[in-house]
């Protein structure tokens, strides 16, 4: 079973592609050994591509045990009854075992499964936690399942340019997924840049999005999230280009996004925060253009 499409993609979009987001953690910086002739940028991206060096790995048919529990895990989030005990339980469980993959597995599944709910969705509550890098403790399965799942967690959390490979592969294998459909164009959207990226490898990047974005809103028209990220995009591509066409265009999508949101929800407010800032126009700080609204005051 999975959930409707996310709906606090919004929250992910507007954190992550209006703002060019940069992350490493303890488990990246833990293998890299970068030499002192590395710029600060070739470092970050080692760690990167260290951290998602499963992405590009075969799989093999072992999915079966995964498939079951997805089941399992299914059931219980059905029935709704002490799930907050029971994510604690398979927490202490995955912790006592860290190298085995099931168990990882069972915790991160139900982690984002939770997360998905439309009580959570509301409030942009996040279940997943410590969870995410769970999945990366033991040695890769290399499971369809288990990869899906990773992909799943970071797509939600932190959009990539470097999952676009396991996006196209999990596309092929499911080309109708709502769910990976929509992750695959948030990872195309990514503007982050670790130094590798031609600044007009990024623009075609996100005028792809773009493209796969309109064929997902024909789908789904009331989609508020798919409007979220179109939204999210323009608005980074006017903090760029300063062409007031990418400004109309962010205001139309996070207005159209707002039309299909809860109003007074935290997405609905959010949103609105947003409108005001483009809204608001570009001035030149420290080199940079930056939304007059988020000037020093």
């Amino acid at each position: 079973m999975e959930l409707p499409l996310v709906k606090n993609t919004n929250l992910v979009t507007l954190a992550s592609i209006a703002i060019c987001l940069l992350f490493s953690d303890a488990c990246a910086t833990r293998h890299c050994d970068a030499s002192a002739a590395q710029s600060p940028l070739q470092v970050l991206l080692q760690q990167q591509r260290l951290k998602w060096s499963w992405a590009d790995e075969a799989w093999t048919n072992n999915d079966k045990s995964y498939l079951l529990t997805k089941e399992n895990v299914d059931q219980l989030v059905l029935q709704g009854k002490g799930l907050d005990g029971l994510l604690q339980i398979y927490k202490r469980s995955a912790t006592n075992s860290p190298y085995n993959t099931l168990e990882q597995f069972r915790w991160a599944y139900l982690a984002f499964q939770m997360t998905l709910l439309p009580e959570n969705q509301k409030q942009g509550v996040d279940k997943i936690g410590l969870s995410a890098y769970a999945l990366d403790r033991p040695a890769s399965p290399h499971s369809y399942e288990y990869d899906r799942m990773r992909y799943r967690i970071w797509s939600y959390l932190t959009p990539n340019y470097l999952l676009n490979s396991l996006g196209d592969r999990l596309l092929k294998r499911d080309p109708k997924n709502r769910e990976i459909r929509f992750y695959v164009i948030g990872n195309f959207a990514d503007a982050t840049n670790w130094g590798e990226r031609n600044p007009k490898d990024v623009i075609a990047s996100q005028k792809k999005a773009i493209t796969l974005l309109h064929k997902f809103i024909e789908d789904y028209p009331t989609d508020s999230a798919a409007y979220g990220l179109l939204g999210g995009i323009y608005s980074d591509m006017y903090l760029k280009s300063t062409n007031p066409v990418d400004q109309k265009n962010a205001l139309v999508a996070f207005k159209e996004s707002q039309k299909y949101q809860t109003p007074n929800s935290l997405h609905y407010n959010l949103t609105t925060d947003m409108l005001k800032r483009i809204q608001s126009g570009l001035v030149l700080y420290l080199g940079h253009y930056v939304y007059r609204d988020q000037m020093p005051r």
